[in-house]
């Protein structure tokens, strides 16, 4: 999960949503199975934050910062969207990516820490 906007910025308030990015990496899982279980489990998180409580929930959590923003898949591969921010993504989206921090808990398969590797320029936006 990347958390994007001020969430990534650290800069929360009150009134703010929670922007997210959910980045699948799946090492032995093929893309459909792998999207397969990284849609439920982001799934999960929003029914989470939305079931009926005792409290109302603190932020609204919104993943429409995702390429193709509602009509793209909730969940992509990181091959997936660094083939969308190579080919199709605006400088807008270049310019979201630029307060991201990644929300990723566990360590990569080697047991090193792995930063978030989306690209916050593009070569094709760079020579418009």
């Amino acid at each position: 999960m990347i958390a994007m906007g001020k969430c990534g910025a650290g800069e929360l308030n009150y009134i703010s949503d929670v922007d997210v990015i959910y980045v699948l990496d799946a090492p032995g899982l093929d893309e459909a199975q792998a999207t397969r279980i990284g849609t439920f489990l982001a799934s999960g998180i929003s029914r989470g934050v939305y079931s009926p409580g005792i409290e109302p929930a603190l932020w609204e959590v919104d993943a429409n910062l995702r390429p193709e923003g509602r009509d793209g898949p909730l969940v992509r591969t990181l091959e997936s969207h660094l083939s969308y921010y190579e080919r199709w993504a605006q400088m807008w989206e270049f310019q979201a990516l630029q307060r991201r921090r990644s929300r990723r808990r566990s360590p990569s398969p080697a047991g090193k820490p792995r930063p978030a590797t989306l690209p916050t320029t593009s070569r094709r936006c760079a020579s418009r």
